[in-house]
């Protein structure tokens, strides 16, 4: 009796095990026919001001609230927000040290949301967490999502969504479409350009259609340690395209797989990929 009570039991955990594996890739395959829309409908923006409604409709599944600020020199001023209303004014960015770090290192910052932190935003005394993103564009920051979750917003989505729109903003520059220059130059210093920018549109348009189009492979790969043997070819391919056409240029399209393939976890590329962590051959 204890034999077949076990066995029952064990027949239960699998069978609650497969069906949780079956809701995770529902929602994975959910998550990214939502990013696959949102690249198509970022291209085909007429205006800057549908361009931002568009973005921000795509980043609402990925957190309770989101809001977009776009950088407007030393300021931010709220286009779009989602789960909150849309903020009047501006914010200084010498008042909101958050804010200031996502614009000055172009990296995602994790903050309270706190009025000490965001400027005028928050609640003093919260011990909840606000997730700024920054949209990056040739040479500096174009704006910046903030995300906060009742537990965490989905940070990957979040940074591969961006990547999508940046890229989206620097293919429809050269046609004339003027979306890039709703963020004018800034008056802080822009960080240090580690490669041109036809590099760096290359690389984050190349990873983020891989993204799209690999997902599952992508998420096979990280999970088993080596994301270059689940993605051999379309790395190969790439790697050997970005030597021809940048061979001056530093390996930048080896910075946008590691940061967003192998969530900046060298290990993950498996022993067999071509490049160090530092990127070198």
């Amino acid at each position: 009796m204890n034999n077949v009570s076990l066995q029952d039991r064990l027949a239960g955990l699998h069978r609650d095990i497969d069906a949780l594996a079956g809701a995770a890739a529902r929602e994975r395959e959910l998550r990214l026919r939502g990013l696959q829309l949102a690249a198509r409908s970022l291209r085909q923006a007429e205006s800057a001001a549908q361009w931002v409604q568009v973005l921000a409709d795509a980043a609402a599944p990925l957190a309770s609230v989101v809001c977009f600020f776009r950088v407007e020199g030393g300021s931010l001023r709220c286009d779009a927000g989602r789960g909150i209303d849309v903020l009047p004014g501006v914010i200084a960015l010498d008042s909101a040290p958050a804010f200031r770090q996502a614009v000055e290192t172009r990296e995602t910052v994790v903050a309270l949301f706190t009025p000490s932190q965001l400027g005028v935003l928050g609640d003093a005394g919260s011990r909840r967490r606000v997730h700024l993103f920054p949209l990056s564009g040739r040479t500096r920051v174009l704006g910046v999502m903030l995300a906060l979750a009742d537990d965490e917003p989905d940070s990957y989505a979040m940074e591969v969504l961006l990547s999508i729109a940046a890229a989206s903003l620097e293919l429809r520059e050269p046609a004339g479409a003027g979306l890039v220059t709703m963020a004018p130059a800034p008056a802080l210093p822009p960080a240090p350009a580690k490669t041109t920018p036809t590099a760096a549109a290359f690389a984050r348009a190349t990873v983020a259609n891989w993204v799209l189009e690999h997902g599952a492979a992508i998420a096979a790969g990280r999970a088993a340690g080596d994301v270059y043997r689940a993605m051999r070819l379309p790395i190969d391919g790439a790697l050997a395209d970005y030597e021809r056409a940048y061979p001056a240029q530093p390996g930048c399209l080896h910075e946008e797989i590691l940061r967003v393939l192998a969530v900046g976890r060298p290990e993950l590329l498996g022993a067999g990929y071509p490049f160090g962590s530092g990127g070198e051959q």
